[in-house]
């Protein structure tokens, strides 16, 4: 069977459940039995009904069950195991096979109540009923389909895996290793390593002490407050991440990207998404595609590469190298040297200390607050140049345009004079500014 029609019958039969739970269950009856535990693994087998799951201090096993239905005589042949063993304790619901005749609403559930010792590993396989554990003090693997998984106040390393319903954890002393599809994801404060997946459903995690892994698509992405390192892959939704005192790695398609406070280096790939960072400790690295991207207040270098959008930085402690095509670029703020290539675009500076590099083609470009003294070089074409140095600036100039015109403000000693090409002296003239033009204006202020 295909993977979709694989699909189509798992919703087939949860449409079918949904119509039985509705019938009235008349018959109910009561199970209750107390299993010795000498150690190994509890085991629980079930389908169509809730477990939900509590330790206690003795060294047994509690089973209590609730079976109802709409047909007393069929649901008494409904029987409980629950035996142990020498590999630990083994619990499973055993419904009949005979096939009941179909005549109307028919409804049928068995819902556990198991207390277990906190120290005993846990092993649950569900379908089409919710599993609710809490307390366990060793490690448990939980598979469900089609219901909710809630898992609190756990130690241990935990396996929990779902489908058609959403994945709740809560408190978990160790690492945690979580896999759902077509539900939400929620985990808040886990203690070890995080491994998270999910599909067409999202993610929230908050609170993990060491390495996390998340990973989702068709659905949206949120993580927060990480001690350790940090990778997101997502496509088709939105990751927003925050307070991370790790390195972190974002990638990402058809989605937005927002991150804020990150304690180390950062690292963002997205296409057809916007990206927009916020406080990084230290070197930023961003690729877009068809991406608007803003960075502020980055206390390392940043290198930003997009095409078909924006790019804004502000406040940059270090070097600023800035590739784009077919969109603007904004600079201000920049520590070190700044190198921007772009075209289709107009591309502002303000406030660089460094060295300044521009290539552009089809598109303005000004600098304002240049540096007083650091190499310039400003290449355009079909568009103006515009540069405001400050007082007491030394430069060695050399400014030239075809079909346009150079006009300055300021005192050159020049060598060369003509309304296409100036060379000269600012100053001293001990730094180097170049300003190249085809077919615009060159102005210096």
């Amino acid at each position: 069977m295909s993977r979709t029609s694989e699909r189509m019958a798992a919703l087939l039969v949860a449409a079918l459940m949904a119509t039985a739970a509705a019938a009235e269950e008349k018959y109910e009856e009561r199970f209750h039995r107390t299993v010795p535990y000498s150690g190994g693994t509890v085991a629980i087998d079930h389908r169509f009904g809730g477990v939900n799951i509590r330790t206690g201090s003795r060294s047994e096993v509690d089973v209590k069950a609730t079976i109802r239905s709409s047909d007393a005589a069929w649901a008494k042949q409904i029987r409980i195991e629950a035996e142990s063993g020498r590999g630990g304790v083994r619990i499973r619901t055993v419904y009949p096979t005979r096939a009941r005749s179909r005549d109307g609403d028919f409804s049928y559930s068995v819902d556990f109540q198991i207390t277990v010792p906190a120290s005993a590993p846990l092993r649950v396989s569900n379908r089409f009923g919710s599993v609710q554990a809490a307390g366990i003090a060793s490690g448990s693997e939980i598979v469900n389909g089609h219901g909710s998984i809630q898992l609190s106040d756990t130690r241990g390393e935990q396996k929990v895996e779902n489908s058609f319903g959403s994945i709740t954890l809560r408190n978990i002393n160790g690492n945690a290793v979580v896999r759902n599809s077509n539900g939400s994801i929620r985990a808040d404060t886990i203690s070890g390593t995080a491994d998270v997946s999910n599909r067409f459903g999202s993610i929230t995690v908050t609170k993990t002490n060491g390495r996390t892994i998340v990973q989702n698509t068709n659905g949206s992405v949120a993580v927060s407050e990480v001690t350790g390192p940090l990778t997101v892959a997502n496509g088709f939704g939105s990751v927003s991440v925050s307070n991370v005192s790790g390195p972190v790695e974002v990638r990402n398609k058809n989605g937005s990207v927002q991150v804020e406070r990150v304690g180390r280096d950062l690292a963002v790939t997205n296409a057809f998404g916007s990206i927009s960072v916020a406080r990084v400790e230290g070197n930023l690295q961003v690729s877009g595609t068809n991406s608007r991207i803003e960075a502020r207040a980055v206390r390392g270098s940043a290198d930003v590469t997009t095409s078909f959008g924006t790019v804004d930085l502000r406040d940059v402690s270090g070097a600023a190298q800035v590739t784009n095509a077919n969109g603007s670029v904004k600079l201000s703020e920049i520590g070190g040297n700044t190198l921007v290539k772009t075209t289709f675009g107009s591309v502002v500076l303000r406030d660089v200390k460094g060295a300044v590099d521009v290539q552009n083609q089809n598109g303005a470009i000004t600098l304002a607050g240049a540096p007083a003294c650091k190499p310039i070089s400003l290449r355009t074409s079909f568009s103006s140049i515009k540069i405001d140095l400050p007082p007491g600036a030394s430069y060695a100039v050399n400014a030239r345009t075809t079909f346009g015109r150079i006009q300055t403000r300021l005192p050159i000693t020049t060598r060369t004079l003509t309304d296409e090409a100036v060379t000269g002296t600012i100053g001293s003239g001990i730094c180097r500014l170049d300003l190249t033009n085809n077919n615009g204006t060159i102005t210096i202020e």
